[in-house]
């Protein structure tokens, strides 16, 4: 049995249903080079069948740490696994994705040794099969390149994210809605010039496209929120820059069924 004191990492997983593609996700975890950290999966949902496979999990690695919580909101809980976290250092999972073997030992190095609070990494889109059908590689990997694109794009996929809990915690944890909540935690750590955002540029994890995700409905409601967030920050921050987010997700928001079907079609060009 580990030590608690081995505990370097706390992977946080939050997971609402039993579908096809979790046992991949938490085996890409347990599979990883790096050993010394604790996985915290809170269950939100269809505990009837999630418990007791999860529980056969658990006896196999005692790192595993399952939670349950009644609240189905995802802030709520990535907010609740912070809490119960160990480690001052945090790695983001979802349960319909894959971390690359080597994605912990390669981000926790970089992280500390740069000094860097909120990291990300490059990754690969896959489909349902697992077939990769496009990368992803930001441009932005420094803090300066990071904050000027933040005044009007995302350059973090949230699930790849390592951050430190404290940074986290003293800009309030996770804070908004149904949708959007990295955007809006994000956002909030921008108004704080002291922390230091990364992206590592290397391919460390798959984040998987499929049907189970974001209805056209909810992109909708996603641009509004966006472009709401970046008001706000205007408002908080007085950067005139962030004026360019609010409107570009504006204008995202109204032409929403023309950017689904251009989304559809690129996808299926990928495929």
């Amino acid at each position: 049995m580990r030590l608690e004191s081995e505990v370097k990492i706390s992977i946080i997983m939050a997971v609402n249903k039993k579908h096809e593609f979790i046992e991949k996700a938490i085996d890409s975890i347990l599979l990883q080079t790096f050993k010394e950290f604790e996985f915290l999966i809170i269950i939100n949902g269809d505990y009837e069948n999630l418990i007791p496979f999860l529980e056969k999990y658990k006896l196999k690695d005692k790192r595993i740490k399952i939670y349950r919580s009644d609240i189905k909101q995802l802030q709520y809980n990535l907010n609740f696994g912070i809490d119960k976290a160990q480690s001052n250092i945090i790695a983001r999972m979802d349960s319909d994705d894959i971390s690359l073997p080597s994605r912990l030992e390669k981000q926790y190095n970089y992280l500390l040794e740069n000094n860097i609070d909120i990291l990300g990494t490059d990754f690969y889109y896959i489909d349902k099969d697992d077939r990769v059908i496009n990368k992803k590689n930001f441009v932005e990997f420094k803090n300066e390149e990071i904050r000027r694109k933040l005044y009007y794009h995302c350059v973090f996929c949230h699930p790849t994210l390592m951050y430190k809990k404290q940074v986290v915690l003293d800009v309030g944890g996770y804070c908004f809605g149904k949708v959007a909540e990295d955007w809006d935690l994000f956002l909030r750590l921008l108004r704080n010039k002291n922390i230091v955002f990364g992206n590592l540029n290397e391919r460390l994890f798959k984040y998987r496209i499929h049907d189970l995700q974001m209805s056209s409905l909810n992109i909708k409601l996603n641009f509004f929120n966006i472009s709401f967030l970046y008001f706000r920050e205007l408002f908080y921050q007085k950067n005139i820059n962030l004026l360019k987010g609010g409107i570009l997700y504006l204008i995202f928001f109204i032409c929403t069924p023309f950017y689904v079907k251009l989304k559809k079609i690129r996808e299926r060009n990928l495929e």
